[in-house]
């Protein structure tokens, strides 16, 4: 939280002054917890009542870090235990820069192309009164689908 005053007074002076606390920028924020999480520190669970969290942080240092006791698992391949389906067979976009690319989703195990038929609504037209009167259409596609 970051504090926050106006003044207030005949002419500009600052003969009253109002104060209140503001959260910071949401973009600040997020910007500041992408930071602590490429950083974070992995406590052995060994040692972690032990007080000995990592040899080279000193204990005022680790209050300000984000720290884990288990790594995460891998979300690319499939674990039943965790409820994750992994990512192979999911579509992806092939020539996107995002989180939806080949090359994210896919985990580094490439990707096919594949032709993909299916069935859709189309062709809709509103009757008076009161539906809707659809064609089915057949739309037949190239996608890309991890390996």
């Amino acid at each position: 939280m970051k504090r926050r005053c106006k003044c207030h007074g005949t002419s500009g002076s600052c003969q009253f002054k109002t104060c209140w606390h503001v959260t910071p920028d949401f973009r600040a924020v997020s910007t500041l917890l992408r930071e602590k999480l490429q950083r974070a520190v992995f406590v052995n669970s060994r040692n972690k009542n032990s007080g000995a969290f990592h040899p080279r942080l000193n204990k005022k240092r680790l209050a300000r870090e984000l720290v884990y006791f288990e790594k995460s698992p891998d979300f690319c391949e499939r674990d039943t235990l965790v409820d994750s389906p992994g990512t192979q067979g999911r579509v992806c976009n092939k020539t996107s820069h995002q989180m939806d690319s080949c090359a994210s989703l896919c985990c580094g195990r490439g990707h096919n192309i594949l032709m993909q038929t299916r069935r859709e609504r189309c062709n809709c037209r509103f009757h008076w009164c009161c539906y809707v009167m659809c064609e089915e259409c057949r739309i037949t596609q190239w996608v890309n689908v991890c390996k």
